[in-house]
């Protein structure tokens, strides 16, 4: 744990400043980058099926969706589903169409399965964290901070009153060791930190809080929080079960004291787009 807190305490502030600072091209690469080592570390679970084909195919389909999505951004033309529609269906088609040659029928849905998994997962998703930072009718960099915060100290809080309270087990098959005392304590310690961060935020930035789509709302604002917790330990269980399906205890090595890049924000995931689904129903 201590190892983990000390990787924290240099990392968060360096991804601080770059989610504060950042143009809109630092930060598409920058989460480009993110999915890319995602992409490779869920790949990985599967070596046996996923030849380097797929591996090459997965990666340059991610690259292009980024890119795409940065044209939107500085206004070369403007986003429509279906460019998100047109890499998906050039993804698949690729995918088919070399069975053609090497004739590996066997395992070829499952390759296509997983590459399709991984693709959704580890690089549509969180090319939504692009959308949140450059919001156009909101503090997206605020949105970003909150997000990070609700997810992470509930991780946290779940982490230490299961542990030291944590008796009574969830009972679930990928995760045994989850209580119903570390879910409390996550749940209680994520939806309070979202509220905090807000009324700092308030008192920091009193003018821009007021374009928060949860601005005197803090009913919507404990519920939207709650919901994030819930969430995010949801995307936890996926990447228990992912690496349980490997038979791996993490995911990779590149984080000292977390383990793989999944392993850090395996919660962060399905959170943020979940806050994105919420941005276009209230914002």
């Amino acid at each position: 744990m201590i190892k983990r807190l000390t990787t924290a305490a240099i990392l968060l502030p360096l991804i601080a400043l770059l989610i504060h600072f950042s143009t809109p091209l630092v930060f598409s690469v920058f989460i480009l980058a993110v999915s890319l080592i995602l992409v490779n570390e869920i790949l990985s679970f599967k070596n046996e099926i996923i030849d380097p084909f797929t591996r090459i195919l997965t990666n340059a389909m991610t690259v292009l969706l980024f890119a795409l999505k940065y044209c939107t951004l500085v206004n070369v033309f403007e986003y429509r589903i279906s460019l998100t529609a047109m890499v998906l269906f050039v993804f698949i088609i690729f995918h088919f169409s070399r069975t053609i040659f090497n004739k590996k029928f066997k395992t070829v849905l499952p390759a296509v399965s997983m590459a399709f998994f991984t693709f959704f997962y580890a690089a549509l998703l969180p090319l939504n964290l692009v959308n949140i930072r450059f919001y156009p009718h909101g503090p997206g960099t605020f949105y970003i901070f909150y997000i990070l915060t609700v997810v992470w100290l509930y991780d946290t809080g779940a982490y230490f009153t299961g542990k030291y309270w944590g008796k009574k087990k969830l009972g679930l098959s990928s995760s045994p060791q989850k209580s119903w005392a570390g879910l409390a304590g996550g749940l209680a310690s994520g939806t309070g930190s979202g509220l905090a961060v807000y009324f700092l935020y308030l008192h920091l930035a009193p003018a821009t809080a007021g374009e928060t789509v949860f601005h005197n709302n803090l009913s919507l604002l404990a519920v939207l929080s709650f919901l994030l917790c819930l969430t995010g330990q949801f995307g936890d269980l996926i990447a228990s079960i992912m690496k349980r399906s490997a038979e791996v205890k993490d995911s990779g090595t590149i984080i000292k004291g977390h383990g793989g890049l999944l392993d850090a924000i395996d919660c962060v995931i399905p959170a943020q787009f979940l806050f994105y689904i919420f941005l276009q129903l209230y914002g």
